[in-house]
């Protein structure tokens, strides 16, 4: 890498997987953006519609965007299982992820929703939709999760709630060794010392957010104590954006070897693309 004019040049030949990504309708997105934004009191980069986050990849080749939509309520996990399904449809670089509740009475109907639907895995947000991780209402779901192969990306760690702690996390783990996890925010947003129980387990981390609450030589510790073959890159689309997100990663110390792997072979070989 070199400087031109005070600007940092990045290579930008190579490809991403951007796993993690949260997309609302048109009409709503900005409202429902402002509320993570607002809920977490972070600064936001995107506006919470699909076509922003396609073009905040800027001048990197963004293979494919993985999109969510967690369902507060229980009798919303089909709308929202219907609405990411559609998203799939308005661009070949869009994936998606289903979602389920625990107050849904029938986890099997829910998982045969997704698979029809094709979508490629499923994200909770337990904070949000209110329900701990390791609710054994649940325990259909990873059974189903499981019999379908889908990865579970997990919403880990927050500094206002327990629901969706490293430890809940890590229970889930013990009980379902089968169950294919991605533990979101390096496993654990802004519970640095709590997400060690996680660190050099079987489950996946994403990149989200991991900046907020570890410095680099932290997170390249993490990252080596962890295997950089479960590492995943991902944004968190609309409080950052791919473009953003890439650069940061492509300024830390990170071999290139280790950056292909994060960018792009690991969630290629985890969801078989």
């Amino acid at each position: 890498m070199s400087q031109t004019d005070n600007q940092q040049v990045f290579e930008t030949d190579f490809s991403v997987i951007d796993i993690h990504n949260h997309v609302f309708p048109d009409h709503i997105a900005l409202r429902a953006a402002e509320s993570i934004r607002d809920y977490y009191k972070l600064p936001m980069y995107g506006d919470g519609t699909l076509q922003t986050m396609l073009d905040r990849a800027g001048e990197f080749r963004v293979e494919h965007f993985f999109v969510c939509s967690a369902a507060l309520k229980p009798e919303k996990v089909r709308t929202a299982n219907e609405f990411t399904a559609i998203q799939r449809a308005r661009s070949p670089r869009i994936l998606s992820f289903g979602t389920t509740h625990a107050g849904v009475r029938d986890q099997i109907e829910v998982f045969r929703q997704i698979e029809a639907f094709g979508l490629s895995g499923v994200k909770l947000h337990p904070d949000f939709q209110g329900f701990a991780v390791d609710d054994e209402r649940l325990d259909e779901a990873w059974r189903q999760a499981i019999r379908l192969k889908l990865p579970v990306l997990i919403h880990v760690g927050d500094p206002n709630s327990d629901l969706s702690s490293p430890s809940r996390v890590y229970r889930v783990m013990e009980r379902f060794p089968e169950l294919k996890i991605i533990a979101a925010h390096m496993g654990g947003y802004q519970v640095k010392e709590a997400a060690e129980c996680l660190v050099g387990t079987h489950c996946y981390f994403d990149t989200s957010q991991w900046f907020y609450f570890l410095t680099e030589a932290e997170f390249l510790e993490r990252i080596e104590k962890h295997g950089v073959e479960k590492i995943l890159f991902g944004s968190d689309y609309p409080l950052n954006v791919a473009d953003r997100e890439i650069k940061r990663l492509l300024k830390t110390a990170l071999p290139k070897e280790d950056r292909d792997a994060i960018f792009y072979r690991n969630a290629k070989n985890l969801f078989k693309l």
